[in-house]
C-alpha cells in the first residue's frame, strides 16, 4: 500500500543535480506542491506542480509556459512512478492529490508538457481525463515537439 508524503522525502530520493533546485521549492510551499509516493518504506514516485512564474528556477519562458503558471493556472512539472510500480494507480492517485490541493489554493486549471514520443504518458494523461490542446516546439527545447495537456480541477 502506497502513502503520500512531502517534499522531505523527496529530497532523500532524487539525483544531487536536482536537490538544488527541489531545496527552491521546499522553502517557497506557496509557489509550489510536491509529493512523493512511499511503498513499504521506499519513495516509489513523486510529483511536482508550480502555482506560480518561478523565475528562481531560471527556464526559458514562453508564451505557453507562462501562460500555464498565470492566475488560476498551475504547472506539473514532474509526476514520475518507478516502473516497478506502473499500473497499481499511484500515478493517478498522486495527480488527484495534486488536483485536490491546487483547488484549494485558488488554482481550476493544471496543464504540463509530455514529449510527443512519450507515448506511453500520453495515454496515461488521455485515461485520466486530461485534454490535449497543441503541439509545441518549446523555446526550451526546440528539437522536440512537446503535447501540451489540460485539467480542469472544477
Amino acid at each position: 500500500m502506497s502513502r503520500t508524503t512531502d517534499v522531505a522525502d523527496l529530497l532523500t530520493f532524487l539525483p544531487s543535480e536536482q536537490v538544488a533546485r527541489i531545496e527552491i521549492v521546499h522553502n517557497d510551499k506557496e509557489a509550489s506542491i510536491a509529493l512523493v509516493a512511499i511503498d513499504s518504506g521506499r519513495i516509489v514516485g513523486w510529483i511536482l506542480a508550480h502555482l506560480c512564474i518561478r523565475t528562481d528556477l531560471e527556464w526559458v519562458w514562453d508564451e505557453d509556459a507562462i501562460g500555464s503558471l498565470t492566475g488560476v493556472n498551475a504547472c506539473v512539472e514532474y509526476l514520475h512512478v518507478h516502473h516497478e510500480f506502473h499500473r497499481r494507480s499511484i500515478g493517478s492517485a498522486q495527480l488527484k492529490q495534486l488536483k485536490t490541493l491546487a483547488h484549494k489554493r485558488g488554482k481550476n486549471t493544471l496543464w504540463l508538457h509530455v514529449a510527443r514520443e512519450n507515448e506511453a504518458a500520453r495515454g496515461f494523461y488521455v485515461r485520466y481525463g486530461w485534454r490535449l490542446e497543441k503541439e509545441v516546439m518549446p523555446v526550451w527545447a526546440p528539437e522536440r515537439v512537446f503535447c501540451i495537456y489540460r485539467k480542469a480541477l472544477c
